[in-house]
């Protein structure tokens, strides 16, 4: 087992790191457990986004040429994103109650873990002037997790940042 890794120990290290995985499960199976073998995977750090590719975004949701109630929405749920670091599954449970002037409550977050977030001045004002009308319990966005990450993708593609996702906004 050992002399077949060694054959691929110029690949990259998540591919060797797999490979070793499967044949430490196999020996294990056979019942020659190979628990001496390791594999260290090197940590990157998260891609940064820059804040012109955020207006970039923005500015492109504001060319939508319909449903003028939408691009609020979809605007105010990327500057929320942007601005808050929330998940997008935690965007979509967000409720009227959760919104407060100078922080935001996430209830049952990863983890099923609450957590409570500041909020700056403007973004407070945008969301609370958003949910004047919402009532209690109901989602601000009324998306789902994946619409968000589908919505976003379309919008930076149209914006010409075709890598951009959900959690590059985090």
């Amino acid at each position: 087992a050992r002399g077949f890794l060694a054959r691929y120990a110029n690949y990259n290290s998540f591919t060797l790191a797999r490979y070793g995985q499967m044949i430490k499960a196999f020996m294990h199976w056979y019942g020659e457990p190979l628990d001496d073998l390791h594999f260290k995977i090197p940590k990157d750090l998260p891609t940064y986004t820059e804040d012109a590719d955020i207006q970039k975004l923005l500015a492109v949701i504001g060319e939508k040429k319909s449903h003028k109630k939408t691009i609020e929405r979809d605007r105010l749920l990327v500057e929320t994103a942007w601005k808050t670091g929330l998940r997008r599954a935690e965007l979509a449970k967000l409720k009227p109650e959760d919104i407060h002037q100078e922080a935001l409550i996430v209830r049952q977050g990863k983890g099923k873990k609450d957590r409570m977030i500041p909020l700056n001045p403007d973004i407070a004002n945008k969301l609370q002037a958003f949910i004047k009308d919402h009532k209690p319990g109901q989602s601000i966005f009324g998306v789902g997790a994946p619409w968000i990450s589908m919505k976003i993708k379309y919008y930076a593609k149209k914006a010409g940042l075709p890598n951009m996702h959900t959690h590059a906004l985090r």
